[in-house]
């Protein structure tokens, strides 16, 4: 069970507690430390993931503690009279950002309370600045050396008209893409080109990253997304496709080499598996 924020909620204690004295079915609570759309998110990766025979094991340890502590939810409010309310703000700061139009750009902190982190004039200006705080998010994993590669999820809060131009605004984007494979009406794998930086050093570059569940490898699914990927970037202007792959990773290797992508460096300890073992990560580049 995926619970509501524990700093915004009983619930999860109170399920936690219940679960504890059960012993059959064995049960596992986690505090999501988000909200609707956010637990909404998790499910449906760990929903994909039980689907594909992930192991019970490897869903409680890993997946499901990964996946929270990487889901990042913003939001924003288009009055402060119930954030007043429910004592999140100060009566003044309430009246003052009603007075100026102030929308503030609300997250969850790591104990699962809500926080401000930023703040803007008008509901028009929400839309960009959440984007805004996404693409820093990429520069500080990228700066860090580690891979940055998301599934977006949209929810409208009762906006729909602000949503369908959000989505209107993404299916535009010609450098950030996601192509999806489905066999019989079911995802069976994706594949995605990420603008490395909008910044003019950088905005020739891009990430490329591809999954496809294990019961569908060999079927040349990978062969399918990886042109598709790539025609998109020739597209849209594109120079570079990097990519980060673990060098015990044969088959995919093969397949990358197959379009012209080469080696440019290693990471030896690029990835860290549960059990503590370094994996080498091989980086990759395709010219276009």
């Amino acid at each position: 069970a995926v619970m509501l924020s524990s700093g915004l909620s009983g619930t999860y204690n109170m399920v936690r507690l219940q679960g504890e004295r059960r012993d059959d079915p064995e049960v596992a609570v986690f505090d999501s430390r988000s909200g609707a759309l956010g637990i909404g998110v998790i499910l449906l990766q760990l929903w994909e993931e039980i689907q594909a025979g992930v192991p019970w094991e490897e869903l409680v340890e890993r997946r499901t503690p990964h996946l929270i502590d990487h889901t990042f939810p913003f939001f924003s409010v288009d009055t402060l009279e119930y954030l007043y309310k429910g004592g999140r703000i100060g009566k003044i700061t309430a009246l003052a950002g009603s007075l100026l139009n102030i929308k503030p750009i609300i997250t969850f902190a790591r104990d699962g309370q809500l926080k401000s982190i930023a703040k803007v004039r008008g509901r028009r200006q929400v839309q960009d600045k959440i984007i805004e705080l996404i693409r820093q998010m990429e520069e500080d994993y990228r700066r860090q050396g580690k891979p940055f590669r998301y599934n977006l999820g949209v929810a409208n809060g009762g906006a729909p008209e602000e949503m369908a131009e959000r989505l209107e605004r993404r299916r535009e984007s010609e450098t950030d893409i996601e192509i999806c494979a489905f066999v019989d009406g079911r995802l069976v794998g994706s594949a995605g080109n990420r603008l490395v930086s909008a910044r003019d050093k950088t905005k020739h570059r891009a990430d490329y990253g591809i999954s496809i569940l294990k019961a569908y490898w060999g079927l040349g699914i990978g062969s399918a997304l990886t042109a598709a990927c790539i025609a998109c970037a020739k597209k849209a202007g594109l120079l570079q496709l990097e990519l980060e792959t673990v060098s015990e990773n044969a088959a995919a290797i093969a397949l990358y080499t197959k379009f012209g992508f080469t080696e440019y460096g290693r990471n030896p300890r690029g990835f860290r598996t549960r059990d503590g073992r370094w994996q080498e990560l091989v980086l990759m580049r395709l010219a276009l």
